[in-house]
């Protein structure tokens, strides 16, 4: 094959190669859809679109009759200024980007603190706080930094429930994911001089 074929033909190939690897960066929004129990049947380890929610704090409980839409999730607190609440999110040791959550605050005001982490090393963590509000606000951040373990900690000023729903991730591929890809496509101009003799 002519040099300037050869080029094309690694070029095509590394082309379609990257717009595969784009692809596999595929977003997944947790909805609670698959929750099969009554409203404030307790709520243990829950799994869709290959993440994992998981309750570390607080007793956290299916809603099936408020949610955006329903069905949604949600923790109490009976009393003021204590952390009372914390969900983990995982992808079964994969890697992901945090893009929104949305939160809503029933009779009192609540604190938060979202954190991704990375290998243990939390890589952002974002502090807020909500009023009481009729309707779900979306939360965002996290941009674009890659972490394997999202935590949510709520805190409030007095008693309510606070719902959570639509947690919006988006898993990547493994760095060596990428590194294979590479070197691969950096193979490929010796394999084709192989199989043509050269």
């Amino acid at each position: 094959m002519p040099p300037f074929k050869q080029s094309a033909a690694t070029l095509t190939t590394g082309l379609l190669a990257l717009t595969l690897m784009s692809s596999n960066a595929s977003a997944a929004v947790i909805t609670f859809d698959g929750l099969t129990g009554a409203t404030a049947d307790p709520l243990s380890a829950y799994t869709e679109d290959g993440f994992t929610v998981t309750p570390t704090l607080g007793e956290w409980k299916e809603a099936h009759v408020f949610g955006n839409p329903l069905p949604s999730i949600y923790v109490s607190d009976l009393g003021p200024d204590t952390p009372f609440g914390n969900l983990q999110i995982t992808a079964g040791g994969g890697l992901f980007v945090f893009n929104a959550l949305d939160l809503q605050a029933f009779n009192s005001g609540v604190g938060y603190e979202i954190r991704g982490s990375l290998g243990g090393t939390v890589l952002f963590s974002l502090p807020n706080s909500q009023a009481p509000s009729p309707g779900f606000q979306t939360l965002t951040g996290g941009g674009s930094m890659v972490i394997d373990t999202l935590t949510f900690d709520i805190s409030s000023g007095g008693p309510g429930s606070f719902n959570v729903d639509n947690i919006n991730l988006t898993a990547v591929p493994e760095p060596s994911a990428y590194l294979m890809l590479l070197a691969g496509l950096g193979l490929l101009p010796l394999l084709r001089r192989k199989g043509s003799g050269q």
